[in-house]
């Protein structure tokens, strides 16, 4: 497009005339801004034939965008690459997708191999996939992107750490958003983040990794987890660390060694998600408060499915099942002692059943006639105080005792401690 004009000699130059050629020099202008802000991979020499190596192309394309920011496009290809991917704040790598499934449905996810629409694929195993170039790292977006590791080392797919080049502090990750991902067969994490905030992933896949399918850590706070799942990774699926505000909306965790451990964190949610067939655990609770499961469910653990600590409290689990349970299934829910949690509309085996720990602090709430009531079990702590404070007993309520140091219960006419005794 030329926005010059020549005038004749005899050309009336009317406002009008004016007008339109100011709106043809902003649209030249925009133009050009959208060209410098929007480029193509292989404008800058990227093959993706999955032979050539790709990393200086596909580095040089991203470091255009260290000053201005803007979306590199990466059209359809297996790129190889041989060292990090840095990316710069204020960037989007916009993939062409994971165009389906490569040869038949498995019943164990961590079997799926997807066919790529953009597949980058790391071929040093101890580089990672994707890193940020800077410790302030503000609005980075991935979107369609098949992102393969090595399948041993110590690399990981997705890897933001504000703390890099030494960095110890006035770092930041903030308003980070992944979409449309799936990480695969790396030797350490699929998706390592720390400390980030007003972040967002949705619809990501991260599995086949040597450690964890999703490593948080360091503080992070107001996060979202969408429709993401995490499958046969050798150590948890979803590991998160000091976590506050965050939530696992739809999630799954199938066949690692655990699906969920939280740790440390407090205000966090799983909403509406599930974990099968894991090894050990299906969800740990350490150290943790304020931890709300709504709608979880287990299918096929191998060992107890929802572990809390003695460090945790302020621990809800509304609406939870066993739907399957394996031979070498023991527990459902394991409260260990001074774990205070309140549950509500579980639904457990007999082989799993839930297990409290005496001096844990559980309190079943059963709809009765239309109300909520506590349901008498010894495992539930319905107070606590010295002795003199102790309330009218009715059968199966517990105290603990501070006077005593112990929990005792009411069994109708008396309080009696673990033995039986009358104390």
């Amino acid at each position: 497009m030329n926005n010059s004009h020549v005038w004749s000699s005899k050309e009336l130059i009317t406002a009008s005339k004016l007008n339109a050629l100011a709106e043809l020099s902003l649209v030249n202008s925009l133009s050009t801004d959208l060209t410098s802000r929007a480029k193509n991979v292989k404008s800058f020499g990227a093959v993706g034939d999955g032979v050539s190596d790709d990393t200086t192309a596909i580095q040089s394309a991203l470091d255009s965008f260290q000053t201005t920011g803007g979306i590199l496009f990466m059209p359809q290809g297996n790129y190889k690459i041989s060292k990090a991917l840095k990316i710069y704040q204020g960037t989007t790598i916009q993939g062409a997708g994971i165009a389906g499934r490569l040869g038949d449905y498995k019943l164990n996810p961590g079997e799926e191999r997807p066919k790529p629409g953009t597949n980058i694929i790391q071929s040093s195993p101890n580089e990672n996939g994707i890193m940020n170039a800077e410790p302030t790292v503000y609005n980075i977006t991935l979107q369609d992107l098949v992102i393969t590791g090595a399948g041993s080392g110590t690399g990981n797919g997705i890897y933001f750490d504000w703390a890099i080049n030494g960095q110890d502090d006035n770092g930041r990750l903030s308003h980070l958003q992944f979409e449309r991902i799936f990480v695969t067969d790396f030797g350490n994490n699929g998706i390592e983040l720390h400390c980030p905030i007003l972040t967002t992933l949705i619809n990501v896949h991260s599995q086949n990794n040597g450690n964890n399918g999703f490593e948080l850590l360091a503080t992070g706070f107001s996060n979202s987890f969408i429709n993401t799942w995490a499958a046969n990774n050798k150590n948890i699926g979803y590991h998160a660390v000091e976590y506050s505000y965050t939530s696992f909306v739809n999630c799954a965790a199938d066949y690692n060694d655990i699906g969920y451990q939280l740790e440390g964190c407090q205000n966090a949610s799983l909403l509406n998600s599930g974990a099968e067939r894991q090894l050990t655990r299906a969800l740990n609770i350490i150290g943790s408060n304020l931890i709300n499961v709504f709608g979880f469910e287990v299918v096929g653990n191998n060992d107890t499915a929802i572990y809390v600590d003695q460090n945790s409290f302020g621990i809800h689990i509304f609406g939870a099942a066993d739907n399957s349970v394996n031979a070498t299934a023991k527990v459902f829910i394991h409260a260990s002692w001074g774990a205070q949690i309140v549950t509500s509309a579980i639904n457990t085996s007999d082989q799993a059943p839930n297990q409290y720990d005496d001096w844990s602090y559980v309190t079943e709430l059963t709809n009765s006639q239309g109300y909520f009531a506590v349901s008498p079990h010894k495992g539930i702590v319905n107070g606590h105080g010295v002795t003199s404070d102790r309330p009218s007993g009715t059968a199966g309520l517990q105290w603990f005792d501070q006077t005593l140091g112990k929990p005792i219960w009411h069994n109708g006419t008396n309080w009696v401690d673990s033995t039986g005794k009358i104390v």
